[in-house]
């Protein structure tokens, strides 16, 4: 008695570990894709609903046929068994069972309708929190009702997404990070956040050492620009005395008559 409940038992386990979720948004489509028992080409289908009738097919005796609310927006591929529902409805949850060439297929499918997920907002607790708290509380906020199964993820900047709860902490060590953002994922959807201001953040400016140099390298430039401009105009307003300096042998008009006394050349000798 009790090897025989143990094979009862042993059996549930199996069926239970062979029934495949699947999850479905409202309005969204089906896709089952059962394997064929074997290479051979398939001779018959029947695909049930709740173990109601939703398509059938036999080669050569029933026509592929489609059952009660599943007509005008069910398809079923008779060479691979597969199955597309369109524009699922709530009442289109349940299990889904085949039969392929007689035999029922160990795989079934629970079928789950869902909501996409809300867009979610960042929420700062306490509201006060600022720079000058230790810490704070960050929390990914959204009505996540019928959306279930949720997960929820954390960006720091513009780093990549890290799973985490829906709650994250931060404190006042966290000076880096500009904004955080939140995701939240369910099966069918997903959808972020926009980014919040860290309360912590801190623009890093440069170092006084940095500052120094490029206060030094700029003073000096306009030494050296200042000094140049100074050479140039004390050159243009001396000009006469410098081209002198820099070649004395070229003398105008002016030097030949005062080197002759001021008297005028010779006139030439007439015959």
């Amino acid at each position: 008695m009790e090897t025989q409940t143990g094979v009862w038992l042993l059996a549930a386990l199996l069926n239970v570990s062979l029934a495949e979720d699947k999850y479905v948004a409202v309005g969204g489509n089906l896709e089952l894709r059962p394997k064929p028992p074997s290479a051979v080409a398939i001779s018959n289908i029947l695909w049930k609903h709740n173990n109601n009738l939703l398509a059938e097919w036999v080669k050569g005796l029933i026509n592929l046929t489609y059952y009660s609310t599943f007509k005008g927006r069910t398809t079923l591929d008779i060479t691979t068994g597969r199955l597309e529902i369109k524009n699922m409805g709530e009442a289109d949850a349940g299990q889904y069972t085949v039969e392929i060439d007689s035999h029922a297929q160990s795989l079934s499918y629970d079928v789950k309708m869902i909501k996409e997920v809300p867009e979610p907002e960042v929420w700062m607790r306490p509201v006060s929190c600022n720079g000058d708290s230790e810490a704070c509380t960050l929390s990914c906020d959204g009505d996540t009702g019928g959306a279930e199964p949720v997960t929820y993820s954390w960006k720091e900047g513009d780093g990549d997404w890290k799973e985490s709860g829906q709650d994250m902490k931060i404190n006042k060590t966290q000076t880096d990070v500009e904004t955080f953002s939140c995701k939240i994922k369910n099966p069918v959807s997903e959808k972020e956040s926009e980014p919040e201001n860290n309360p912590f953040f801190q623009r890093n400016l440069p170092d006084f050492e940095l500052w120094t140099k490029v206060l030094g390298t700029v003073i000096r430039s306009l030494a050296i620009v200042a000094l140049f401009v100074t050479v140039v105009f004390f050159c243009y307003l001396n000009r006469e005395t410098v081209r002198k300096l820099i070649c004395p042998c070229q003398r105008g008009k002016g030097d030949d008559n005062a080197a002759r006394g001021g008297r005028s050349p010779p006139l030439p000798d007439r015959d």
